[in-house]
């Protein structure tokens, strides 16, 4: 069973190499954005939207970590 630890960590590091790698950004620029901030960006959104678009661009992220 995987820990919650290791669960969150493997969630940031594949978020991070998503807006490393699609968006250009650097490491210290993805550990200072704020969620909303993010979740913009995964959206394509200009401005905040409904709590269901966040939800579900949370789903999209977390596809591949099952809870366990």
């Amino acid at each position: 069973m995987m820990q919650s630890d290791d669960y969150f960590a493997g969630f940031i590091m594949k978020l991070h190499a998503q807006l490393i790698i699609n968006f250009g950004w650097t490491l210290d620029q993805c550990w200072q954005a704020t969620p909303s901030e993010i979740a913009h960006i995964f959206a394509g959104l200009s401005a905040p939207s409904s709590p269901e678009k966040y939800r579900d661009i949370i789903d999209k992220l977390t596809k591949d970590f099952p809870d366990e």
